[in-house]
């Protein structure tokens, strides 16, 4: 083919190529570039190249997207740039990649990528391995988790500024947005950032945040945004899991009941909420991937505690090492000893013989009444004065 193309997709980057949905001559394909161009979402291109048809079974995620081929092009021209706010997210992304490329072992460089922007696509195949024998890929997976970090400690530090409310949640609708934009744009995010900015919105009305419905009416937009996606797996576990941890994660205790309290309600919190989210994303795993992780608690406990300051740190430590190089490079070379430690928990995890159990093929119709049964073991909290 020969013409014009429009990026329609934020592009994933690889180690040594780029990846992202173009549409040209009303089809939508997969372009794929190698050397990982300068291409931000929005871009117009000029693009000569061939157009191949996906592989029978190997893209039907694809094909639920609306993708109808591969193109591999042999000259590439940009023709008009997208717009401002799409090139400051891929300069985010780009330069931080560079400073923990710079910095970091390859594997471990790889993982705080992750983690931070999620670049999957740079993991070798043996953490993926591990990841997934571990039933802990959601980790470095851009998702509530990640939003939820980052609109706390963003929250916290526009706090500390003479700021009234309203600006504040405006402020981080922005970061969120460009975040999110960053990330790749996925299902679960989006999610995570529409129920966080509707539950701070509660405040300006002065209603209390209900997750329940926060979380229907993201669903919603998304469907309508993109009808398809009902049949993808992130959106599938994402919708899902928030549902089963909003129906039965516990209700929380305040530090000011006491310390130890507090910390023994944390530490059962945590074991509970590990719980809930494998029970609930367990089918889903099963249906779509045909293996259902068995260590998944233990690594889910071990790992948890270290994503927060995963994240957060890595992007502090973005902008501290631009102002100063020294302090940046320590807390990143800090957040990779962290790392370090989540391979270590997947790879000693992950490598146990019988870590996972392979299922047969079933039909999706049994998730009905499998996701029924949980909704009916649900009772109503009632909350006593």
């Amino acid at each position: 083919m020969n013409g014009p193309a429009l990026v329609a997709s934020v592009p994933r980057l690889y180690p040594d190529q780029l990846s992202c949905e173009v549409e040209t001559g009303g089809r939508r394909l997969l372009l794929i570039a190698r050397g990982c161009p300068d291409l931000v979402l929005g871009d117009r291109l000029a693009v000569m190249g061939v157009a191949k048809p996906l592989r029978d079974g190997a893209d039907s995620f694809l094909l639920l997207k609306g993708i109808e081929g591969r193109l591999e092009p042999v000259r590439l021209e940009r023709t008009e740039r997208g717009a401002g706010i799409y090139r400051l997210a891929d300069a985010w992304r780009r330069d931080f990649v560079s400073l923990t490329d710079r910095y970091l072992p390859k594997r471990v460089a790889a993982v705080v990528q992750a983690l931070a922007f999620n670049l999957d696509t740079r993991l070798d195949d043996v953490t993926e391995d591990r990841l997934r024998a571990t039933g802990t890929v959601h980790i470095v997976s851009v998702s509530g988790l990640h939003v939820f970090v980052i609109a706390a400690a963003t929250m916290f530090a526009l706090s500390m500024l003479p700021l009234p409310r309203p600006w504040q949640i405006g402020l981080l609708a922005l970061i969120l947005g460009l975040y999110a934009i960053a990330t790749g744009m996925n299902v679960p995010t989006l999610r995570a950032m529409g129920m966080g900015l509707l539950g701070l919105a509660a405040y300006l009305f002065r209603r209390e945040p209900d997750v329940p419905s926060a979380l229907a009416a993201m669903a919603v937009g998304s469907l309508l945004w993109r009808p398809n996606a009902i049949f993808e797996p992130g959106f599938q576990l994402s919708f899902l899991t928030v549902a089963g941890l909003a129906l039965f994660a516990p209700s929380g205790l305040d530090v000011a009941d006491g310390l130890r309290p507090w910390l023994k309600h944390r530490g059962v919190e945590v074991l509970r909420v590990s719980l809930v989210a494998g029970i609930f994303s367990a089918p889903i795993v099963a249906y779509h991937f045909g293996e259902l992780p068995l260590l998944w608690i233990p690594a889910n406990l071990l790992i948890a505690a270290v994503v927060a300051p995963i994240v957060v740190g890595s992007l502090l430590s973005q902008p501290i090492a631009a102002l100063f190089p020294p302090l940046g490079v320590g807390i990143l070379v800090l957040i990779g000893t962290l790392a370090g430690w989540v391979l270590w928990v997947v790879d000693a995890l992950g490598s146990l013989p019988g870590s996972t159990v392979s299922l047969p093929g079933f039909s999706a119709y049994l998730l009905v009444p499998l996701y029924g049964a949980m909704l009916l073991m649900w009772r109503p909290r009632v909350r006593r004065p």
